[in-house]
C-alpha cells in the first residue's frame, strides 16, 4: 500500500478548547415550572457545562421550559436528568435506566463518566444500588461523578440519624471505594418550612478526582425547596473542532471558497500517486516447471 504524505496544504481547519475546569450544578427540581426557569439564571452567573436534575417539569418525554439549545436526557422514569450546556463539548450517551441517567465526556483525554440519580422516599431503595453497581461495574475503573437525590441519612452527610437506606449507600461507598465532597457540616441542601435535610449527595471516584473537586451549597434562591448544589472540577478539558458550514446565511459559500483553495493541491497529489503507480516495476510472472 502507498502512503500518501501529509500535506499542509489539504489539512482541513481544526479548533481546539482548552477549558480549566468542568463546571456541575445539581439540584432536585421539584417538578416546578418556576424552579426550572431558574436555571437560565444559574446558567448566566455560573456558566456551568452541566444540570444534574431530579424531578424536573416534564412535557411529551422532555425536561420543559429549557432553551432548545441546550440538550438533555431523562432516566426511564423522568426523574433523573441531565443537561448539557453549549459550552459542553457533545457527551455520548452511557444508558438511561429507570432511576439513573448516564453520559461520557473526556478529562484529559480519559473517559469521564457522570450520572443523575434520584430515588424517592417510597421507592425500594435496593433498585438504584443495582443500578448504580452495574453502571460502576461497565465503565470498569474508569473515573464518574455521581450526583442525586438519594432521600438516605446518615451523619456521614449532616443527618442527625441514620436510616437503613443510610446505611446500604454508605456500604456501597466503601465497597467501591468512593468519596464523598459531601460533609457532616455541610449546609442544609434541602428547607420546607420548619423542616432539613441533606438528601442531595454527589460521589466522585478516583483520589485524584476528589482532591481536585469543589463543592459548595448555594445560598441563591432556587424556587425549589432544594437548593443549588456547584461541583467544579479543576483539570484541564480539551476539545477539537473541525470546521462546519451552515447552507443557510451563505455558508456554503463560504465551504466553496475553502475547498477551492484546496482543489489544486489535490490534483498534484492524485498527479503524482499516478505516476507513481505507473513507474513501479511490475513483477514478473512466476513459471512452475515441472522436473
Amino acid at each position: 500500500m502507498n502512503h500518501i504524505p501529509f500535506d499542509s496544504s489539504l489539512h482541513w481547519p481544526l479548533y481546539e478548547k482548552v477549558k480549566k475546569h468542568i463546571l456541575v450544578i445539581q439540584i432536585n427540581l421539584h417538578k416546578a415550572k418556576i424552579a426550572t426557569t431558574m436555571l437560565l439564571k444559574a446558567e448566566k452567573q455560573h456558566q456551568p457545562d452541566l444540570f444534574l436534575v431530579q424531578e424536573p417539569h416534564v412535557k411529551d418525554g422532555k425536561i420543559a421550559g429549557i432553551p432548545k439549545c441546550w440538550k438533555s436526557w431523562l432516566s426511564k422514569s423522568g426523574k433523573a436528568g441531565i443537561i448539557s450546556l453549549p459550552t459542553c463539548s457533545t457527551p455520548v450517551v452511557l444508558s438511561a435506566k429507570e432511576n439513573t441517567m448516564a453520559i461520557k465526556r473526556t478529562k484529559n483525554s480519559k473517559a469521564f463518566t457522570i450520572i443523575s440519580s434520584y430515588s424517592s422516599p417510597y421507592a425500594n431503595f435496593r433498585e438504584i444500588l443495582d443500578e448504580l453497581t452495574d453502571l460502576i461495574t461497565n465503565i470498569n475503573g474508569e473515573e464518574y461523578l455521581i450526583g442525586g437525590d438519594f432521600n438516605a441519612h446518615s451523619q456521614r452527610w449532616g443527618y442527625r440519624d441514620e436510616d437503613s437506606r443510610g446505611k446500604q449507600l454508605q456500604e456501597l461507598i466503601a465497597e467501591k471505594h468512593i468519596f464523598l465532597p459531601n460533609s457532616s457540616d455541610s449546609p442544609p441542601t434541602f428547607e420546607h418550612n420548619n423542616r432539613q435535610g441533606w438528601p442531595d449527595l454527589t460521589m466522585v471516584f478516583s483520589h485524584s478526582l476528589a482532591a481536585i473537586c469543589e463543592w459548595d451549597v448555594l445560598e441563591e434562591e432556587s424556587y425549589s425547596d432544594h437548593k443549588f448544589v456547584k461541583i467544579c472540577i479543576n483539570s484541564n478539558i480539551f476539545s477539537l473542532s473541525f470546521a462546519r458550514f451552515k447552507t443557510a446565511h451563505g455558508g456554503h459559500c463560504k465551504f466553496v471558497n475553502l475547498f477551492k483553495s484546496k482543489v489544486q493541491a489535490l490534483r498534484n497529489l492524485i498527479s503524482n500517486s499516478s505516476m507513481k503507480k505507473s513507474s513501479m516495476k511490475q513483477p514478473e510472472p512466476f513459471n512452475l516447471k515441472s522436473t
